[in-house]
């Protein structure tokens, strides 16, 4: 079997552990949506999540650490180096306790100031804000420390570990919301405390099993001025995308609360937990790639690496369509279904989250690429301007009286631009062909596109009376449709044919 075979099948095994943690984590996390909004309701549910923001903030720090430390920990694996595998993770691991015990400075200072004086809260649920902001800014804290943990898990593609992981996680979670109604004290602050501590035991358990099954992961406290210099200079360049990030996903939180209040902050928050599971759809697939484009990279081979991402960015947006058409022409029935209340604005942040999340698949493998070259300086100088831009158009436009949803047709908008910007970046550092990712990818997404919208917005103009069974057949024929495209007009004839003849084959066994 050839070197790229085995490849090929790792990842295919990998996707499909993450795929059936997916399945888990997308029923129970709907659910959990659901009950915790029946139990908190839509303003308390819109309270925690703008302090819930805090959370995601810092795990915006925790995913650049632990991509920082996967990087690093799979090059050194993919170079066979176990004594600088080793100092890679002890250093990871003296960064990110210092990046935790910064933050916690900062949330307890300016954080805590500006949470009490600027958000537009109740008086009377700002004691019980407080508590979740607490609850909250101690778990970020746990998730950063923990990074080096589950970039180690990544790094050697234990893709079952992270799955089971993630199963547990989404589980304890759905026990902590079920909880909640055998309580009788205050439901939101209980909340926060319930989330802290199954944050608390999810880094106690990776812990314990790193420790075990990774030799590399045995912290000693090791400082190499050479060391911290190139991870510093590889993060370093990456805080400034962070940052960008931030300020676009968590920044436009808060300035939602200011202008719209914790209602709309419920609406987002909704549309925030759609989208994190349909995103599941391209990002297990990317996170199973990840390792192998790093090792492609580290091997030389760049021509290899080059058509995975290819294949990574082309696969990862068909997975998505085959969600985000239907789910988009049905959003309002589902909604409904889903929830007994819908706050405003919630379908709207759905559909356009759900664009953006079609970008993004499009765009990371690209910057997979950049990052496992690791020359961050040029990259992220560039995108974050673009990045950054969202921000005050979004600010501008809320005070001159858009809809809340503006800040994410920005996003859209200028998604073209980044991605030309991150392929003639890659192309800088590798010869990474534009021409052929423009021919193999953007051209069939966009083409296959169309051409899955024609059924879908056809059927959405024949009037048939709401209800579960005829929502549930239009989710089914319109995602079925889509299939049928994807398979028949987007993949390529010699997969078609292969794929046919699995089939056929089984079906002759069958018989």
């Amino acid at each position: 079997m050839s070197i790229e075979s085995e490849n090929n099948k790792r990842i295919a095994k990998n996707t499909v552990f993450l795929y059936l943690r997916m399945i888990l984590v997308m029923g129970v996390g709907l659910y959990t949506s659901r009950l915790i909004l029946q139990i908190l309701g839509v303003s308390d549910y819109g309270i925690y999540n703008v302090m819930g923001g805090i959370i995601g903030m810092l795990a915006y720090v925790n995913t650049l650490m632990s991509g920082v430390t996967s990087r690093f920990l799979t090059i050194d694996l993919g170079k066979g180096d176990m004594l600088n595998l080793k100092r890679t993770f002890s250093m990871s691991s003296t960064l990110c306790l210092a990046s935790a015990a910064i933050f916690l400075i900062l949330g307890e200072t300016i954080g805590l100031w500006f949470m009490n004086t600027h958000l537009n809260i109740a008086p009377e649920r700002l004691y019980a804000a407080n508590w979740v902001y607490q609850c909250a800014l101690l778990s970020a804290a746990v998730t950063v420390i923990q990074s080096p943990y589950l970039a180690s898990v990544i790094a050697n593609e234990k893709m079952s570990a992270y799955a089971y992981m993630s199963i547990f996680d989404v589980c304890m979670k759905f026990l902590a919301v079920f909880a909640l109604q055998y309580f009788d004290s205050d439901k939101l602050i209980l909340y926060g405390i319930f989330l802290l501590a199954v944050n608390i035991l999810n880094a106690l358990i990776y812990r314990i099993y790193c420790r075990k099954k990774f030799p590399e992961c045995t912290f000693s406290f090791y400082f190499s001025k050479s060391k911290f210099m190139e991870m510093f200079s590889y993060s370093g360049w990456n805080m400034i995308i962070v940052f960008a990030n931030v300020l676009n996903n968590y920044g436009l939180n808060i300035l939602l609360n200011i202008f719209y209040g914790t209602v709309v902050n419920a609406a987002r928050g909704l549309a925030l937990q759609v989208n994190s599971i349909v995103s599941q759809f391209y990002s297990n697939f990317q996170t199973a790639s990840r390792p192998q484009i790093m090792k492609y990279y580290a091997q030389g081979n760049i021509q290899e690496m080059s058509k995975l991402i290819r294949n990574t960015s082309k696969i990862s947006a068909f997975l998505l369509m085959c969600l985000i058409i239907p789910i988009s022409f049905n959003i309002d029935a589902l909604l409904d279904i889903w929830l007994d209340e819908v706050p405003q604005y919630t379908s709207w942040f759905v559909v356009f989250m759900m664009l953006n999340a079609l970008c993004a698949a499009v765009d990371y493998p690209v910057g997979m690429g950049i990052q496992a070259v690791g020359k961050m300086k040029l990259p992220n100088l560039t995108v974050s301007l673009l990045y950054l831009s969202i921000f005050p158009i979004g600010y501008l436009a809320m005070k001159l009286g858009a809809g809340p949803v503006v800040s994410y047709a920005v996003y859209i908008a200028i998604a073209p631009i980044i991605l030309l910007a991150d392929m003639l970046i890659l192309k800088k550092y590798t010869g990474f062909s534009i021409v052929l990712f423009l021919k193999e990818v953007v051209l069939p997404i966009v083409f296959v596109l169309a051409v899955s919208l024609i059924v879908p917005a056809i059927l959405s103009f024949v009037h048939i009376p709401d209800s579960f069974w005829s929502t549930l057949l239009a989710v089914a024929v319109d995602a079925l449709y889509v299939c049928l495209v994807i398979f028949f007009i987007g993949l390529p004839k010699s997969l078609r044919d292969k794929m046919l003849g699995k089939l056929f084959r089984k079906g002759v066994l069958i018989g």
